[in-house]
Parts: structure tokens; sequence; C-alpha cells
């Protein structure tokens, strides 16, 4: 049997405690930035929700697609907000699930699967 002297074995342990540190953190750390950036959208939606498309809808625009007079007006109101954040696109649902404004008609329709629900988030 070859014995490996103490430096060696000090210095492989060593090696392999610093790989298994680094790739544990790093998991741990990617899932908290990932959770604080979907945090930090969740709070830029409820702003501008409650200031820029809030103002701009009744009611009834809630049953049906939003006119297009509305949703560019909605959209000239919220497109400083989107380039500040890097949003790609806007959807806005009813209480039924079912699209009432959006920029991008990769999600057009219901979104009554959790699939496509996922896609939006």
């Amino acid at each position: 049997m070859k014995r490996y002297s103490l430096i060696r074995t000090f210095a492989l342990y060593s090696m392999f405690a610093f790989v298994l540190m680094g790739i544990v953190l790093s998991l741990v750390i990617y899932g908290h930035i990932k959770n604080d950036k979907l945090g930090n959208l969740e709070e830029v939606t409820r702003v501008t929700l409650n200031t820029a498309v809030k103002n701009n809808l009744e009611k009834t625009d809630f049953t049906d697609k939003i006119s297009e007079t509305k949703a560019s007006q909605i959209m000239s109101n919220i497109i400083e907000t989107m380039d500040s954040y890097d949003i790609q696109s806007i959807i806005l649902i009813n209480q039924q699930m079912t699209e009432i404004m959006s920029n991008n008609s990769d999600f057009s329709g219901e979104l009554n699967n959790n699939n496509n629900l996922e896609k939006v988030l």
C-alpha cells in the first residue's frame, strides 16, 4: 500500500472541500437570486398596475378584450417601466383566466392550463 505524504493528503482533501463548498454555495445563491428577481418583478408589476393601468380600466373592460385604443393608451403608460426592467411583454387577464389585453400573440387566448400560465410568469 502506497502512503501519501501529509501535505499531499491535506491538499487533496482541501481541494475536494473547496469544490464541494463552491457547488453548494452556487446552488443556494442561484435560488436566492432567482427568488429576489421574481419578487422584484412582482413588486414592479403591482406598482405599475396601481399607477399606470388601474386608472385606465373600468369594470366592463374585464368581461372581454380591451379595445385597441385603450390598449395602446395603457401600453404608452407602461412602456417606460417595461424598458427599465427589461420586460418583454405584457398580458392582462381577468379572474376567469381569459386574456383581455396582450402585446404578444404567443400568449393569446385562454390561460386555463398551468403550462401557459407559467410561460407568462
